[in-house]
């Protein structure tokens, strides 16, 4: 599976603290065994997001991407805090 990330995602990633960012990673670790790892809560989004998935990263912040070419390309959107990524 190629993971790819879309700048606006890249500047918003690097806002994050330290212990996000490696809860991220850790995050990818699963979604890259199993893209409905119940851990990530994965789930299909609407409005400006439609056609796209989130996950959770912390109990507030999510990472939104798109699925690509039967799912084997993740690309990812942004990421951010619940009430920033969805106002």
């Amino acid at each position: 599976m190629l993971i790819l990330y879309k700048k606006k995602f890249e500047k918003e990633y690097q806002k994050l603290t330290k212990a996000n960012k490696d809860k991220f990673n850790l995050k990818i670790k699963l979604l890259l065994v199993d893209l409905h790892d119940k851990r990530l809560n994965t789930h299909k989004l609407h409005g400006k997001y439609k056609d796209c998935f989130s996950i959770n990263i912390t109990g507030d912040i999510r990472a939104v991407f798109r699925l690509k070419e039967n799912n084997k390309v993740i690309i990812f959107i942004d990421i951010g805090t619940h009430s920033k990524l969805y106002k």
